[in-house]
C-alpha cells in the first residue's frame, strides 16, 4: 500500500477587501482656511441713505429683507451679498426688521434710541489655484433637449433642467441666496411644473450644480423651505436622489398646500411641482458660472403676476454689471412657454434683449 501522507494545508484566503468609504454627510465642510466673521455693536446708531451714513443693499431704499425674523437670521442674510458691511435693527427685540448696509461710514451716521448698527469683519482665504475654464454655456437646443428627454436619473443633467425663480427666499435678484439655501425645481416633459407662472428665474448649470455637491434635498413637492429648517421630510439627499423625487412627485395630483398671499392655485400650477433645495453659500461661491440663462414665463394663466420680459432684461443688465460680463459674455435671455411644456413639446425660445 502507497505510504499515507498529510493532506495538504488548505490555500490561504484571500485578503478582505476594505471597508466602503463612508458616504459624505448631507451638509457641508466648512473652510479650515479662514476664521468666522466678526461682528462689532455700534448701540443707539442707526446710518442709512442720502447722507446718513451707508447706502442701502435691498432697494427700494429702506426696505428690510423679508421673513428674517432673528438676529442670527439677518447676520446670515449679510454675510450671504458680497457687499453688505453691516445691518441695522431696531432696538426693540419685540419688533425685529434686518436693514442690510453698504459703504457705511460711522463717523456720518446718526445717534438713535431707536436703533442699533452691527458692522461686520470678513477674513477671506487665501485665493485657490485657478479652476479650469468652465464648459460652455448651453445653448437653447441643448437646454430643450434636457427638458424633452429628462425622467428619474441620478444626475442633474438626466433628470432635465434646474432652475430657480424669484421667490421670498432671496435677495432683490434671484441669484442672491440670503436665507443660506435657495430652493429650485427639476422639469422636464413629464413634470412640467414651476413654482410660478410669471416670476422670473434663472437656468442652472447641470456640471457646476453636480460637481460642486449644490443640492441639498429635493421633496416631490413644495417643501415650504423658508420654515423647515433643516430639510425636515426630504425624501431625497444630493443629486442622487433626484430621481426619487421626480418618481414620488409623478404620483402626486393636483393640490393647494404650497398656497399662501396673493397667487392663486392657477399661478402655483396647483401646486404639481417639486422643489430641489440648494446649499446657499457654494451657490454664491459659483456665481457667475452656475447661471445658464435668464428667463421668464409666457402663455400661462396668471391670475397675480410676479414677473414679466421688463424685469427679467433688467436682472440680466444687474447681473452683467455686478460680475462684470459684456453682453458678449452672457447673452441667454430665454421665454418658457407653459403651454407647450405642458404638452410635452420644447418649450425655451431666444428672448429679446431689448
Amino acid at each position: 500500500p502507497s505510504p499515507l501522507r498529510s493532506p495538504s494545508p488548505p490555500p490561504p484566503r484571500p485578503p478582505s477587501p476594505p471597508p466602503a468609504p463612508l458616504p459624505p454627510p448631507p451638509f457641508p465642510v466648512p473652510s479650515p482656511l479662514a476664521p468666522p466673521p466678526t461682528w462689532t455693536t455700534h448701540p443707539h446708531l442707526n446710518c442709512w441713505w442720502d447722507g446718513h451714513g451707508a447706502d442701502e443693499v435691498d432697494s427700494p431704499a429702506g426696505s428690510h429683507v423679508a421673513g428674517v425674523l432673528s438676529m442670527h437670521a439677518c447676520q446670515s442674510a449679510c454675510l450671504a451679498s458680497p457687499i453688505c458691511e453691516g445691518v441695522v435693527v431696531p432696538a426693540n427685540a419685540d419688533s425685529l426688521r434686518c436693514y442690510r448696509k453698504t459703504r457705511i461710514n460711522i463717523d456720518m451716521c446718526d445717534a438713535s434710541d431707536a436703533f442699533h448698527l452691527y458692522t461686520v469683519t470678513r477674513y477671506w482665504p487665501p485665493a485657490p489655484p485657478s479652476p479650469p475654464p468652465p464648459p460652455l454655456p448651453a445653448s437653447v437646443a441643448a437646454i430643450n433637449e434636457r427638458f424633452l428627454s429628462g425622467h428619474p436619473v441620478a444626475t442633474v443633467r438626466g433628470c432635465g433642467v434646474l432652475v430657480h425663480q424669484s421667490d421670498a427666499q432671496q435677495g432683490r435678484w434671484p441669484w442672491e441666496a440670503t436665507w443660506g439655501r435657495l430652493a429650485a425645481s427639476l422639469i422636464n416633459a413629464e413634470a412640467p411644473f414651476m413654482f410660478s407662472t410669471s416670476a422670473i428665474g434663472i437656468v442652472l448649470s447641470p456640471e457646476v450644480v453636480e460637481a460642486e455637491g449644490i443640492i441639498y434635498c429635493s421633496y416631490p413637492s413644495d417643501a415650504n423651505s423658508m420654515n423647515s429648517g433643516e430639510c425636515e421630510g426630504a425624501v431625497a439627499w444630493g443629486a442622487e436622489g433626484l430621481g426619487l423625487a421626480l418618481s414620488e412627485q409623478a404620483r402626486r395630483g393636483l393640490d393647494e398646500s404650497c398656497l399662501w398671499g396673493a397667487p392663486t392655485a392657477e399661478d402655483r400650477s396647483h401646486c404639481r411641482y417639486n422643489e430641489v433645495v440648494l446649499w446657499g453659500e457654494q451657490f454664491l461661491q459659483q456665481l457667475p458660472r452656475i447661471v445658464e440663462a435668464f428667463f421668464y414665463p409666457i402663455m400661462g394663466r396668471v391670475d397675480s403676476r410676479e414677473g414679466d420680459a421688463e424685469s427679467a432684461r433688467a436682472a440680466r443688465r444687474a447681473f452683467l454689471d455686478q460680475f462684470g460680463l459684456r453682453d458678449t459674455d452672457f447673452t441667454r435671455l430665454l421665454t418658457f412657454d407653459v403651454a407647450a411644456a405642458r404638452r410635452g413639446t420644447a418649450p425655451w425660445a431666444v428672448a429679446p434683449l431689448h
